[in-house]
């Protein structure tokens, strides 16, 4: 499954939407939680764990992108939209430390 995910075997909608949007909400919360219940280096490795998803998933929709057959417009958006979460998640994580 990871192969074919990083190889953007499963498509770009649903490697966008299922790995990353639901994948990433699914680490979100918890990083939330930890962080409101004042467990910040819990939430240090929670945020390690969604940047490790994050690359993972944003390696899969760029490898998708190329191999889309639509509207180039769409696999750029995808592109754009994940460089910028990854980045969000480094400086969540810089925060979370300092």
């Amino acid at each position: 499954m990871l192969g074919k995910l990083l190889a953007g075997r499963y498509g770009l909608a649903r490697t966008f939407w299922l790995f990353g949007v639901l994948g990433g909400a699914l680490f979100g919360l918890p990083i939330d939680l930890l962080a409101a219940a004042g467990r910040e280096h819990l939430a240090v490795v929670a945020i390690l764990l969604a940047i490790t998803w994050a690359v993972v998933v944003l390696i899969a929709v760029w490898r998708a992108s190329r191999l889309y057959r639509g509207p180039v417009i769409w696999g750029l958006l995808a592109r754009c939209v994940f460089v910028l979460g990854t980045l969000w998640l480094v400086r969540d994580l810089v925060v979370a430390i300092a």
